[in-house]
């Protein structure tokens, strides 16, 4: 598996604290980004999805100004394509274990942000951001490394052992961003160790401060991503 010297020259003390920590596993994990992840008519299939779902069905999220729509669901045949691209990609059979599709927008409620967060989970977790549909570019961040995605474009990276974030910004009225998130396990899957939590927070808190991008004290055990 690939891996990546990431730069931390603008989180200096972060760098320093993940030094004394030591290594956690997948955090050097070189994102990797696919093109043309979708077919159209499944893109189409699922934003139909979206604006026929009931209003006050959307489970709003109003620390990230997003929208989520729990029911939607894959196809079998999107499940099975979803899956060959992570297989292929960690270079190891992988298991699709959560899937969701999300909305940001200030419809929610919610000054638009997502602060710098690790996928809670019990078992290891590699993630895959589909970018669905967009009008405002919002950089998706791994580690201090900035990707921007486009329409059809997709982001693999460890969503349980990298810290991750969207750049800081005012988004303008109006913004529509529309993701999809494929979560993936290893088979057999690989329970987190017992000191993950907390080294992954000291890492959430020290960056939040550097970053400049703050929970709001959010649980991050109730966040979607």
């Amino acid at each position: 598996m690939a891996t990546f010297d990431f730069d931390y020259t603008d989180f200096p003390k972060y760098k320093e604290l993940i030094s004394k920590q030591g290594h956690v596993h997948d955090s050097d994990f070189n994102p990797i980004v696919l093109e043309n992840v979708l077919d159209q008519t499944d893109i189409d299939h699922i934003l139909k999805q979206i604006d026929d779902y009931p209003l006050e069905k959307i489970k709003v999220q109003k620390w990230g100004g997003q929208g989520v729509y729990e029911t939607i669901k894959p196809e079998p045949h999107l499940t099975e394509k979803l899956t060959k691209l992570m297989s292929d990609a960690i270079g190891e059979p992988m298991f699709l274990r959560e899937f969701s599709v999300v909305k940001y927008s200030a419809q929610f409620n919610y000054l638009v942000k997502l602060f710098p967060h690790y996928d809670t989970r019990p078992v290891d977790m590699f993630i895959m951001d589909v970018q669905l549909k967009t009008n405002e570019d919002w950089g998706l961040v791994v580690e201090g490394k900035q990707f921007n995605l486009k329409d059809n474009q997709a982001l693999i990276f460890s969503g349980t052992n990298q810290m991750h974030w969207r750049e800081k910004k005012v988004l303008p009225a109006g913004t529509d961003i529309t993701m999809l998130f494929a979560w993936f396990t290893h088979i057999p899957e690989r329970p987190q160790v017992r000191s993950h939590d907390r080294v992954m927070r000291e890492r959430s808190g020290m960056l939040m401060n550097e970053a400049n991008i703050f929970s709001d004290n959010v649980d991050l055990r109730t966040s979607n991503e």
